[in-house]
């Protein structure tokens, strides 16, 4: 299974603060590091038009980095914000995206 992480400058910046809330248990050299990591490899797109899917507006923004970048799905570790209708888009959290890559793997 091949996979692309998707990005826009807000969920980039969303990416960093919360980096920065593990500093302590993450030198900042290496959490440095892995977000250069990160913003060389993803593709970086500009946000579609915000709809209001989220229930919590502050994730609205990872949705529509997606949509922008035709995503077949959001990884995330808080599932309930997002919409639940699939045709939308497919919402997975960690262990569900690592079961899906499993499975493919089985195939």
């Amino acid at each position: 299974m091949e996979f692309e992480l998707v990005i826009t400058h807000d969920v980039f910046d969303e990416y960093v603060r919360v980096m920065h809330l593990f500093d302590n248990d993450v030198p900042s050299r290496s959490s440095e590091e892995l977000l250069e990591l990160v913003f060389e490899k993803a593709v970086k797109v500009k946000p579609a038009a915000s709809k209001g899917l989220c229930t919590d507006a502050d994730d609205e923004k990872f949705l529509s980095a997606a949509a922008a970048g035709r995503a077949d799905m959001i990884v995330t570790k808080n599932k309930k914000h997002f919409p639940r209708d699939e045709s939308v888009m497919r919402i997975m959290n960690v262990r569900e995206f690592l079961q899906e890559i499993e499975r493919q793997q089985g195939k």
